[in-house]
């Protein structure tokens, strides 16, 4: 049977159009439907399915989650694109030029000589060895074409926030793209690639805990991986979880009050794929002078940031991302997010022209933000 197919035959479609009206490409493109696609899946076959239908899903896990038989939606899409890409070479429609096809496609060569510690300031210590991996994930690299950003920022506040708990990361030059946007996209080859140099690496290490700041290298690492190299044998954290664990033991201190109303972005990945809603909210509830109020759609029904491994951004996202942004702003005037791109995708719109006038809003990272309470 064809692998998206089989996908789909795990679990029985009853047809019931909650995953449409769930899904937020269809609240801004009526003509995008989840039920449409699986009803011409199991009607003429997978290979009746609409390209463009392929590449306007964001895989956010939305319709999954309101599937009263939990349809695997999103993997099936994934398998559908693997499928495209194999039998006639056709490839996400990648904005920016196609930079994290490309960053990938560079990744997963043998002998790749690259020096991961350039962005890292004066000040905070890292190691070749330890017990401790900070995996960066694309973060170094993503500075070169959305500077308005300062992803690194995310790092050196996830080194400062382990230096003061006594941690002292191992941050290796072996480190390659976890391979997100490939999978997702359908490239499954490059990602098999990648996850293999990874996992030599981090194995070999002897490390016994990895940490990462990104929540689709936490997803990748933590779910994907163990599909192709088998079970680690060392535990794979969210930056949110491990500030959670080190301020519940008293390990690190919030000492610097922030006085600010915020409201908290679930990421796609972090969130519904891989149903980690609380750690970040505990952070942010430790956070001394700090407001945090809730959005109305949160958690397993929280509303995505509108772009999906990149191969999606268009018209219909910016629409998504003003809807969004609205019911943020409503809250408070800083939304935070535990995802990188996440962030990237919502400061972007910002940069940009919005749909309609919003009220000032802020898009900040935990980490960062966690940091900054540190004093």
């Amino acid at each position: 049977m064809d692998e998206a197919l089989r996908i789909l035959a795990q679990e029985g479609c009853i047809q019931c159009n909650k995953c449409t009206f769930a899904c937020p490409v269809h609240r801004v493109d009526v003509l995008f439907s989840p039920r449409k696609v699986i009803l011409q899946a199991y009607l003429g076959g997978a290979d009746d399915v609409n390209e463009r239908d392929l590449w306007a899903c964001l895989t956010c896990g939305e319709c999954q989650a309101a599937c009263p038989t939990q349809v695997p939606y999103p993997a099936f899409i994934r398998a559908e694109r693997a499928k495209l890409r194999d039998t006639t070479d056709r490839v996400a429609p990648c904005k920016h030029g196609g930079l994290k096809d490309l960053l990938a496609t560079i990744m997963a060569k043998p002998n790749l000589s690259q020096n991961r510690c350039v962005w890292i300031a004066d000040g905070l210590k890292v190691a070749d060895e330890g017990d401790v991996i900070y995996f960066t994930g694309c973060m170094p690299y993503l500075d070169g074409i959305f500077s308005y950003c300062d992803s690194a920022e995310i790092g050196r506040a996830a080194i400062r926030i382990m230096n003061a708990a006594g941690i002292v990361p191992v941050v290796a030059n072996a480190e390659r793209c976890c391979g997100h946007d490939a999978l997702w996209n359908g490239n499954t080859a490059t990602f098999e690639t990648l996850a293999k140099m990874n996992a030599k690496w981090i194995t070999d290490s002897g490390a016994k805990r990895l940490v990462t700041t990104c929540a689709e290298c936490y997803y990748m690492l933590k779910y994907e991986y163990p599909k192709v190299i088998g079970p680690w044998p060392l535990e794979i954290l969210h930056m949110s979880e491990l500030i959670e664990e080190l301020v519940r033991d008293g390990k690190v201190k919030f000492a610097k009050p922030i006085a600010l109303q915020v409201t908290y972005q679930d990421p796609c990945r972090l969130g519904r794929h891989s149903k980690e809603y609380e750690a970040p909210r505990e952070v942010l509830k430790a956070i001394p002078g700090l407001k945090f109020v809730e959005m109305d759609r949160v958690k397993e029904n929280a509303m995505c940031c509108g772009v999906g491994a990149y191969s999606n951004c268009d018209a219909y996202t910016k629409f998504m991302q003003q809807e969004r942004l609205e019911e943020a702003a409503a809250k408070a005037d800083h939304l935070v997010t535990s995802c990188p791109h996440c962030r990237i995708h919502f400061s972007c719109y910002l940069e940009g022209k919005p749909v309609d006038p919003l009220p000032p809003l802020k898009i900040v990272d935990l980490t960062v933000l966690a940091a900054q309470a540190l004093g």
